[in-house]
C-alpha cells in the first residue's frame, strides 16, 4: 500500500511502521486526511459507512473516505497495480 501512497503524490502517514497493522486507535491519533477502505465484498460499504460516523476525523470531515477493490490493491500484478493505483489518483484528484 505504501508504493500506492508514494507513487499517487501522497504521504503516507505510516511509512515509520516496519512491520505489524495499523489499528483504529492509531488512525484516530495519526488523524489522516484521507482513509481509503481495501476490503472484499459488502464489507467494504459497512466499513466505508463505519468509518464515516467519526466526525472528527480530517478525512470524514473533507469527505474524503473512499473503497477500493482489494482484489487489484492487495494483490497486485504489474497491470492491476497501474490499474489501482489509477483508481486511487482518480479518487485523490
Amino acid at each position: 500500500m505504501n508504493d500506492f501512497i508514494i507513487f499517487s503524490g501522497t504521504e503516507n502517514i505510516f511509512s515509520d511502521l516496519t512491520m505489524g497493522s495499523v489499528n483504529r486507535e492509531t488512525i484516530f491519533v495519526r488523524n489522516p486526511d484521507i482513509i481509503v477502505v481495501v476490503l472484499m465484498g459488502t464489507m467494504s460499504k459497512e466499513e466505508k459507512n463505519r468509518w464515516e460516523e467519526y466526525e472528527n476525523l480530517s478525512a470524514v470531515q473533507k469527505n474524503q473516505v473512499y473503497m477500493m477493490d482489494a482484489d487489484n490493491a492487495c494483490s497486485p500484478t504489474p497491470l492491476s497495480f497501474v490499474t489501482a493505483l489509477e483508481e486511487l489518483i482518480g479518487l485523490i484528484y
